[in-house]
């Protein structure tokens, strides 16, 4: 995998189309299912959303793609370069089915954070269900950290710190 390959496009940077087709993604019910928010997200709050993000300096969203194959979304929240550490996450386009993309996502965005963003520590939260995601953080490096209830969910959260 050269992570040079994929193509790493801003939200704000979008077509149209291309913002719609991510709003479509975001109210998947196989993603929305796994986010904090999972409440349809209207056509107007989206592009307010992805407006606000231009002048947005703790928060970074990509639309990642490949060979012109739209792959997924990874994003990074709460971006402290004091710290030099983020949460982050992804979500696979539902409509693809190349083999191992969340593990091509997890790959593009911890590149993209450790090596171009420069950040020591990567985090992320997901729910205590999400065997799955777990499963891909944890073959990645990333150890469990402490679980809260957020709620009545239960929250895991990980971490991964840059090799040296």
């Amino acid at each position: 995998m050269n992570i040079k390959d994929y193509n790493l496009t801003s939200f704000y940077n979008l077509t149209e189309d291309e913002k719609l087709m991510v709003l479509e993604w975001r109210n998947h019910k196989n993603i929305k299912k796994w986010m904090f928010n999972s409440n349809i997200i209207n056509q107007n709050t989206h592009f307010n959303f992805i407006n606000n993000l231009k002048n947005d300096k703790i928060n970074k969203y990509f639309l990642v793609s490949l060979q012109k194959q739209y792959l997924g979304v990874i994003y990074f929240n709460n971006i402290d370069y004091n710290l030099n550490e983020c949460y982050f996450g992804l979500y696979a386009n539902p409509n693809q089915t190349i083999k191992n993309i969340g593990k091509i996502l997890e790959q593009v965005a911890i590149n993209y954070s450790f090596n171009i963003m420069n950040l020591r520590k990567l985090k992320v939260e997901l729910f205590s269900n999400n065997l799955l995601a777990y499963l891909l953080h944890d073959s990645f490096g990333f150890n469990k950290t402490h679980e809260k209830i957020i709620d009545n969910k239960k929250i895991i959260y990980m971490e991964k710190i840059k090799e040296i």
